[in-house]
């Protein structure tokens, strides 16, 4: 048997007469502290970990980066209590977390070095390739088939193609036969009134997937990666320009590679002992009826959130900023004394009171209600502040808004600290630290 099974969203299984591989499933539930849902909500983990099961082969899991639409915990919590022989494979990071986690659930995991191939089979191996903030990307022979995964990599230069082209050959691979890419949006795109911000990013993913093709040459593009909607009544209004099955068909950028273009639905299968192109055009015309139907039927789900007051905020924090403020010396204390990054102002929606938050100062109340950057509720706030992915996590799931068309580069701005804490940086790794700095100093001053 040499079947690939596409199962929702990122995730798509393939069998090979003696192992099976899985990347990135998330087949259930809600992402982004229940900003995402997926548009079908008809895949579970039950009937993927019964597959598995079934199949009584060793599994080899492929996780391309760390956001919660990609690493399902609940998908790995079925996985433990069934104990299939497992094998998960991870980028090389400066903190480890994804594999010290796994090993702390008693599951395997290697990490992989850029270039390293591991083999999965007599005739199947995979490659790994850190790409930019955090994500990954991975290039996949699968008994002869070539298979390239780019995920939600960035990809929007004739640069970044050649570089990506010059990896895939000294892998030896000079023609890929199926690109897997991502084709909507993915993060906030303005507020409600930015409808223009939300259809340049939308006409952005699709000459991405342009300039993929030209110059990658694949023989066939799965898109997939995108079949979710932003699902709470706050961040509801981000899908109205996401591209759709429709929208890439009726593409002037995409125009010229409308027949090396396909979709696939959940438990699709493509059969690698007959031509794949002729598979994937008998089933792509369905698949794209299925997605636009759900596209258009989409409604926000019910939000359960806890409000809180004025103090718990002040409280939290003041154990945050503690927390920052020891591991990197202090030096964004420093660096908002200079300027060079300044305090955040949030409108808090649910109580209708103004915070600044300042690395040099604290929390603390503004009575000019006008004084605000960035407005969300209380639960959104309180979320930031208190896991090592939250702010990350609020912006890719857009339950926030802007007061002006600063106030989000000053959001990002606010948020360093706490993604370099999550990514390893601070006094552990000094001089990784200072490197990051030096980058980070660099790209501002580029921008």
């Amino acid at each position: 048997m040499k079947q690939l099974q596409f199962i929702n969203h990122a995730a798509f299984l393939y069998e090979s007469k003696d192992f099976l591989f899985l990347c990135d499933p998330w087949i259930e539930g809600t992402a982004f502290n229940n900003g995402w849902c997926l548009l079908d909500k008809s895949t579970s983990n039950d009937q993927l970990i019964s597959k598995i099961l079934d199949s009584n082969k060793p599994l080899y899991i492929w996780y391309s980066h760390e956001h919660s639409d990609h690493f399902s915990i609940s998908f790995l919590e079925k996985l433990k209590l069934k104990k299939p022989k497992t094998k998960f494979f991870f980028q090389s990071t400066n903190d480890n977390r994804v594999a010290s986690y796994l090993n702390s659930k008693q599951f395997s995991c290697s990490i992989i070095e850029n270039g390293k191939k591991v083999k999965l089979g007599s005739n199947s191996w995979l490659s790994i390739y850190s790409w930019r903030n955090g994500d990954s990307l991975c290039i996949i022979h699968l008994d002869g088939i070539n298979i390239l995964n780019v995920n939600d990599c960035i990809l929007s230069t004739i640069k970044d193609c050649e570089i990506l082209r010059k990896i895939i050959n000294q892998l030896g691979i000079f023609s890929l036969d199926i690109l897997f890419t991502q084709f909507g949006y993915a993060s906030w795109c303005g507020n409600e009134e930015d409808v223009d911000q939300r259809i340049y990013e939308a006409n952005e993913k699709l000459k991405r997937i342009a300039l993929q093709i030209k110059f990658l040459s694949p023989k066939n593009t799965i898109l997939f990666a995108s079949f979710v909607y932003y699902a709470n009544k706050f961040n509801f209004y981000l899908n109205d320009q996401q591209n759709t099955p429709m929208k890439v068909r009726a593409s002037k950028e995409l125009e010229k590679f409308q027949d090396e273009i396909y979709f696939l639905k959940p438990w699709d299968k493509i059969n690698f002992d007959k031509e794949i192109s002729l598979t994937l055009k008998s089933k792509t015309l369905n698949a794209e009826k299925h997605w636009n139907t759900l596209y258009s039927n989409a409604n926000p789900i019910s939000n359960f959130t806890k409000n809180y007051t004025f103090i718990e905020l002040i409280n939290k924090f003041k154990l945050y900023k503690k927390k920052i403020s020891k591991n990197f010396l202090w030096i964004f204390s420093f660096l908002e004394l200079i300027r060079i990054i300044k305090p955040l102002r949030v409108k808090i929606i649910d109580i209708d009171r103004i915070i600044e938050l300042s690395y040099l100062n604290g929390a603390q109340e503004l009575n000019n209600y006008m004084r605000w950057d960035i407005a969300m509720y209380s639960s959104d706030l309180m979320f930031c502040i208190t896991k090592e992915y939250g702010f990350d996590c609020i912006h890719v799931n857009g339950r926030f808004r802007v007061k002006d068309v600063d106030s989000n580069s000053k959001f990002l701005y606010f948020a360093t600290p706490q993604n370099m804490f999550r990514n390893g940086f601070g006094l552990r790794k000094p001089i990784a630290t200072i490197k990051e700095f030096l980058r980070l100093a660099r790209r501002r001053l580029y921008l």
